[in-house]
């Protein structure tokens, strides 16, 4: 099952990245890192829209072996065009997993609202890391352990 997640997520981005090997400028980038953006442990795929925003989405594997994912976007406001870019980012989707006292393992969501970096330390490699706060949608009598700020970092490539 694992190999077939992993193959089926490296089809999805070759198929995103496919159609903007022929766009002007850098519209595309993959990356791969550990955060929410990247679905725990996993690959991203980010879409430059304009100069100041872009929409991505992670696929990857969490902890004990659970699939996880994320939707989001990221704004930049002096422009995505520069070697050193900061940013603001807001994300949906898995964001941990629950411990049953019977050995269960249950995953759940929420979002995220911080801010981060992306340095592009050549033409089209890039280093990104992003700090945020998580808002949690925890199951009924849950209660929140307060670990509510999540890091995140990688590297991508952009087309």
């Amino acid at each position: 099952m694992r190999f077939f997640s992993i193959i089926a997520v490296t089809f999805f981005l070759v198929c995103l990245a496919v159609p903007a090997l022929s766009a002007d400028g850098n519209q595309i980038r993959l990356g791969a890192g550990v955060g929410l953006p990247y679905g725990g442990r996993g690959l991203n795929a980010e879409y430059r829209i304009n100069n100041y925003a872009s929409v991505g989405a992670g696929l990857g594997y969490f902890r004990y072996d659970g699939p996880g994912w994320a939707l989001g976007a990221a704004f930049y406001p002096l422009k995505n065009v520069n070697t050193f870019n900061p940013r603001l980012s807001s994300y949906y989707g898995r964001v941990g997993t629950l411990s049953w006292s019977d050995g269960r393992k249950e995953y759940y969501l929420g979002g995220t609202f911080g801010g981060g970096f992306e340095w592009r330390v050549l033409k089209n490699l890039s280093l990104d890391f992003d700090i945020s706060y998580v808002v949690k949608d925890l199951p009924a009598g849950v209660k929140n352990n307060n670990d509510n700020v999540l890091l995140s970092t990688g590297i991508g490539i952009m087309f």
